[in-house]
């Protein structure tokens, strides 16, 4: 997916320049979202030259069970690339990453996995080719080996176990959320003065005319 980031730009929006560190600041700040529902997606992000391979993994989420976004698929003609892409990213459950020496060169693959580690989200590496170790924003991240072309199965169970992981999250953060309005209310609402036996205080009415 990196080549979004790179091969759908021109060569002065790169992973450093102002335009897009701007773009993202700018977007994680205002918290636009993709669309309002949450989405149990794999984001896929890789290099071009890793093409083939990146669609033979969504294929293989797809006969699994597991929907999955890679910009060759769902990026819409005239839609703005990289709002979509950051978007993507902010609202997918685990973000999975084809390891190669060629993504690792990639600016654009650096800026998805760095939108991807700003929003926290669950990275699950795939090793196609090179060295785990050489990824030094992902060091203490384990990576999957697919390097003979298979994915394991233990790679579809991680999935399963982060995307309800990242649901029961969001949940709580959302029940978390409502209780913090609900006692914000409360504190906000008067204060009701009871007697002895728990029973509210009269209230004096208006006097008759």
């Amino acid at each position: 997916m990196g080549k979004a980031l790179r091969m759908h730009s021109s060569s002065n929006r790169g992973h450093n320049s102002p335009y897009l560190l701007h773009l993202r600041r700018e977007h994680i700040a205002s918290g636009r979202a993709m669309n309002d529902k949450t989405q149990n997606y794999v984001f896929i992000s890789y290099s071009r030259k890793d093409l083939h391979f990146a669609k033979y993994l969504g294929l293989q989420l797809q006969n699994h069970g597991f929907s999955y976004w890679l910009d060759k698929k769902d990026l819409e003609p005239g839609t703005d690339w990289e709002l979509e892409i950051i978007d993507a990213i902010q609202k997918c459950k685990v973000f999975t990453l084809v390891m190669t020496p060629e993504s690792r060169a990639s600016k654009a693959v650096a800026a998805e996995i760095d939108i991807a580690q700003r929003y926290r989200k669950v990275i699950i590496p795939l090793l196609l080719d090179g060295k785990a170790e050489d990824w030094e924003n992902l060091k203490t991240t384990h990576a999957t080996s697919v390097n003979d072309g298979d994915i394991p199965n233990r790679f579809y169970t991680a999935l399963s176990r982060k995307i309800i992981q990242a649901n029961k999250h969001a949940e709580n953060a959302g029940n978390i959320s409502r209780y913090a309005d609900e006692m914000t209310e409360n504190e906000t609402a008067p204060r009701v003065e009871r007697d002895q036996y728990g029973m509210p205080n009269a209230v004096p009415t208006r006097q008759r005319h």
